[in-house]
């Protein structure tokens, strides 16, 4: 078998497409297939025969929607909902044929065999993930390009409104275009009424999850897939409000991911236990576990409340700024990597913003759900870092889910290139709305709490201070060594 080598998206391959408009059982030949990416042979690896994945470059080839599910959900766990939804073809539209003959074409081109089985351009249905119920939609592109029409926009919305009535997540699996145009108008309205249920699911508190496939373009991604708390996307897509050959109205999830728009990109192999990590994080929620009551006298509990504040040795301001900021002390990140299991990252301030100055995401804390929120010592934060925050403070109060905030930031707020007054703008959203979250919100000084930005990072229903942290009210690292040792100690550092 031979392939053209030249330069190309290799999303665009005929090779490609033919992997996903062929049935499972008739793809393979006897001759060897390599990927048109890299060259490496294909035929027989477990990468690439169960998840359609290149063993080399780790290229994405597409897969029918059935595939996908069978991939993800528990086995024999999916029910099919709303199968028998059919067009009427009420504006009568033709193009070289008319709009049921073409439905009937398409569902016997891409519908037959074990991995197709479709009759529309979506598919919903409940199952479970991790033992977990959840609702599904699948979009298969292979069924005129996933375009949505009245019967496939139809079938979101029951999908959603079961999401809701049930109080399950819903898992979107978005591989799509926009609307179909055979269908005019009622093809067309569809994203407005899909954007309605995705905003009447967040009012209920209900989580949504979308995962992006090559491509994932048009009023799927906008009404859609964007709407979703978490979305995550499969590496090398092709994401956007434009069709896949308008350059400059899409990007690849690796540029979306960077621009802040993506929580994550996640690799089909894993992608099912990164679903089943999160479906079982929304599923504790709120769950009440009885914390054991440590021996205050003994000092097991950690705290030092318990002793007489004569009894410790007092360190001199000054001194305390120093062990705060020692750079063999421990940053946020290593809290996180030793405190917190199953941990899922959550990036950007899907304002086109990525600002690493903070590191946020969900996970267990003893064993409890929880949003976390950290501020990475040595890396000024900007507008976008604050913005990343209220994003992860709103999600946590949208899902119940408590706040732990582990506070490290230094007085200075914004770094080079920075615009002073976004930053001011992000962070006052940030102090105003921590007030009104509806989840217990415990922050910890882990370092350096010093002017607004700590205030804003360090305001809690608890508050928690390492030994030999510090908050003040402005830093002194930007003082004269001489003036910065009577300064510390007259501000009462800690």
């Amino acid at each position: 078998m031979t392939y053209d080598p030249g330069p190309r998206d290799p999303h665009f391959a005929d090779e490609a497409l033919a992997i996903a408009t062929t049935e499972r059982e008739t793809v393979f030949s006897d001759e060897p297939l390599a990927c048109p990416s890299c060259w490496v042979e294909l035929t027989g690896t477990d990468a690439f025969e169960t998840y359609r994945v290149c063993p080399g470059c780790h290229r994405h080839f597409p897969i029918p929607g059935r595939e996908r599910l069978r991939l993800l959900v528990d086995e024999a766990s999916f029910r099919e909902t709303n199968a028998a939804l059919v067009s009427v073809d009420p504006l009568v539209f033709r193009d070289l044929l008319p709009v049921p003959d073409r439905l009937v074409e398409a569902a016997e081109r891409f519908g037959s065999g074990p991995a197709g089985g479709v009759s529309e351009a979506v598919l919903t249905g409940t199952g479970s993930i991790g033992g977990r119920e959840v609702v599904m939609v699948v979009l298969d592109h292979a069924f005129l390009g996933a375009s949505i029409g009245p019967v496939a926009g139809e079938k979101i919305l029951l999908a959603m409104d079961a999401a809701a009535a049930r109080r399950v997540p819903l898992v979107a699996l978005c591989t799509a275009g926009g609307a179909r145009t055979q269908e005019g108008l009622l093809g067309l309205i569809q994203a407005p009424k899909i954007a309605a249920a995705a905003a009447r699911l967040h009012r209920a508190g209900v989580p949504f999850v979308s995962v992006l496939a090559h491509p994932a373009t048009g009023a799927v991604w906008a009404a859609l897939a964007n709407q979703a708390d978490i979305i995550l996307a499969e590496p090398g897509a092709r994401i956007g409000p434009g069709g896949q050959h308008v350059s400059d109205a899409a990007a690849t999830s690796e540029e979306l991911l960077a621009r802040g728009m993506l929580d994550g990109i996640i690799d089909r192999t894993r992608l099912r236990e990164t679903l089943a990590t999160l479906v079982c994080l929304f599923a504790d929620r709120g769950e009440y576990r009885p914390a054991a009551v440590a021996d205050s006298s003994s000092g097991a509990s950690g705290f030092l409340t318990g002793e007489p504040l004569a009894a410790r040795r007092r360190v001199a301001g000054w001194q305390e700024a120093g062990l705060a900021r020692h750079p063999e002390r421990p940053r946020a990140s290593d809290y996180l990597a030793r405190l917190v299991t199953e941990w899922i990252e959550l990036h950007g301030d899907r304002a086109g913003d990525d600002d690493r100055a903070i590191i946020a995401g969900l996970g267990r804390i003893a064993g409890i759900p929880a949003a976390i929120i950290a501020g990475e010592r040595g890396r000024p934060a900007g507008a976008g870092a604050f913005r990343k925050v209220d994003r992860v403070l709103r999600l946590a109060g949208h899902l119940e889910l408590p706040v732990i905030s582990l506070v490290d930031t230094p007085g200075l707020i914004a770094g080079p290139g920075s615009d002073p007054a976004q930053t001011a703008a992000a962070l006052a959203a940030v102090t105003g709305l921590t007030g009104l979250l509806p989840v217990p919100v415990v922050s910890v000084v882990i370092g350096e709490a010093a002017g607004a930005a700590g205030v804003a990072l360090g305001i809690g229903d608890r508050i928690l201070m390492q030994e030999h942290a510090v908050y003040t009210v402005g830093g002194a690292g930007g003082t004269d060594r001489r003036a910065a040792e009577p300064l510390a100690a007259s501000r009462t550092l800690t």
